[in-house]
């Protein structure tokens, strides 16, 4: 991992499309918020022991909760804030 990596401990929910890219919807416990990460700027993944359960309101497909606030996608080399109110 270079210089701009994160590492970061995250729940994930689900996959979904927006906008033509793929997005991790998921808890980060390294942050206590949720997140949405491009799929493409993930580097490596380590599955964990511990299980969860997502949240029952979570709607990947609708707005819900997520599609409410902005959320920061953190990626390998970069970083932008997303508005995922505005994604359908």
């Amino acid at each position: 991992m270079g210089a701009a990596d994160r590492e970061m401990e995250v729940d994930p929910w689900a996959v979904v499309l927006r906008h033509s890219r793929w997005y991790l919807l998921c808890w980060s416990h390294t942050r206590q918020e949720r997140r949405m990460l491009r799929v493409d700027r993930i580097v490596a993944i380590e599955i964990l022991p511990a299980t969860f359960t997502p949240p029952d309101y979570l709607d990947a497909i609708g707005t819900g909760p997520i599609g409410e606030r902005s959320i920061e996608a953190k990626g390998a080399s970069s970083s932008r804030a997303v508005n995922s109110s505005s994604q359908t």
